[in-house]
């Protein structure tokens, strides 16, 4: 994604260790996002299986941005579900 500043750019795949990602840059704004699966939270037997998200925003603006929204639109490939978590600001850490 180098020298994606002016143009929404994006893409998607697995890491070398198997973590899925997302990495977008738009309006000199880049978005990193990693999904691991949590074991210790995730039931196979049941069917439930859990996953966490590390989501990284930088900054490649000259002037400060402030995080006030976010939207994340989450999709399981394996059963076709999408799910969207709205909300205000940063929540977690």
């Amino acid at each position: 994604l180098q020298g994606a500043l002016d143009a929404p750019l994006s893409e998607a795949g697995q890491t070398a260790t198997g973590k899925a990602y997302s990495d977008s840059v738009t309006q000199k704004t880049r978005v990193q996002v990693e999904a691991f699966y949590l074991p210790e939270a995730s039931s196979p037997a049941d069917g439930r299986f859990l996953f966490g998200y590390n989501v990284t925003i930088t900054n490649l603006n000259a002037e400060t941005c402030q995080l006030v929204s976010r939207n994340w639109i989450i999709k399981t490939p394996s059963n076709s579900r999408t799910e969207e978590v709205s909300g205000s600001g940063v929540v977690g850490r």
